[in-house]
């Protein structure tokens, strides 16, 4: 029975995600947009640290960092079918920002059982153990961004 709501409801954080991620990439080619690209970049680490399922646009709303502007694009992204609503596997993450998170912990982690007392992660080795726990690809530069390479978004 507990079924039911599921399908009925289905928890569109993922959805919404991966269209946003999607959204700020797009956003970051066009130089005006960078401040936006900053505000839907919040509304992506509000979305992936969410407990709770998001089963609707209005619930997304009431996170932090996403009003009316992101709000018309999640309804979009709602009704487009080319999206993935899956989840991504357990212990993976779909964007950076709490991939870089829990990257940073286990690095500092890892160091500290070396018997390295030193209080900052290096960046490389940050940027290692998070692309290895997030489906965001790293990009090497913003080159990257204007060239398109935007790697696995989750969009068709």
């Amino acid at each position: 029975m507990a079924d039911a709501g599921r399908k009925k409801y289905p928890d569109l954080r993922y959805k919404f995600i991966r269209g946003l991620i999607h959204h700020e990439r797009n956003q970051r080619r066009a130089h005006y947009l960078k401040s936006a690209a900053e505000w839907t970049s919040r509304a992506i680490v509000s979305l992936e640290l969410e407990e709770k399922p998001v089963k609707s646009v209005k619930q997304a709303t009431k996170l932090e960092g996403i009003g009316g502007v992101l709000a018309e694009k999640l309804k979009t992204y709602e009704a487009a079918p080319g999206i993935l609503t899956d989840p991504p596997p357990d212990g993976t993450f779909l964007s950076s920002a709490p991939a870089l998170l829990v990257g940073m912990l286990n690095a500092k982690e890892e160091l500290l059982t070396e018997g390295d007392k030193q209080l900052l992660v290096p960046e490389p080795m940050l940027k290692a153990k998070a692309q290895a726990i997030t489906q965001e690809q790293f990009l090497q530069s913003t080159k990257d961004i204007v060239e398109g390479k935007e790697g696995n978004t989750g969009i068709a």
